[in-house]
Parts: C-alpha cells; sequence; structure tokens
C-alpha cells in the first residue's frame, strides 16, 4: 500500500476458523489495516487426512488464497 494509505481486510473459508492479528491484537475475521501494519493470518488444519481448507483473504480490491493441507 502507499505510504498512508488503509484499507479494510477480511478473511473468510471453507472451514478451519480463519482469523488474523493486527500488530498483535485479538484475533478477528475483518479489521482496518494500513501501510506497516503486521498481519498474522491463523486457521486450523482439517481433522481428515488428504484434505485441506482454503483462506479467502480480501483487501481492498486485492484477493489472494491460502491453504492449509494434511498429509495421510
Amino acid at each position: 500500500m502507499s505510504a498512508g494509505a488503509t484499507a479494510t481486510l477480511s478473511v473468510t473459508a471453507t472451514g478451519g476458523n480463519p482469523t488474523f492479528t493486527v500488530n498483535g491484537g485479538a484475533e478477528v475475521t475483518s479489521a482496518t489495516i494500513q501501510n506497516g501494519d503486521s498481519v498474522v493470518f491463523n486457521m486450523d488444519a482439517p481433522a481428515t487426512d488428504n484434505s485441506s481448507y482454503k483462506m479467502t483473504i480480501t483487501a481492498g480490491g486485492f484477493t489472494t488464497y491460502w491453504r492449509v493441507w494434511t498429509g495421510d
């Protein structure tokens, strides 16, 4: 983001209770972030072997994905 810019960051997922923290704060699913913030994403792994959960991360008009897999 540009200096001084802010955006709303949100997470959703197919499962796994997705959350994130901003600057070490409480776990949330949506918050306003600004340039220089530290963001840590969290999501539980599936209990079933060989399966995954997909987190959708959206900030402003940008969307990306993070997937958590389990092995066998």
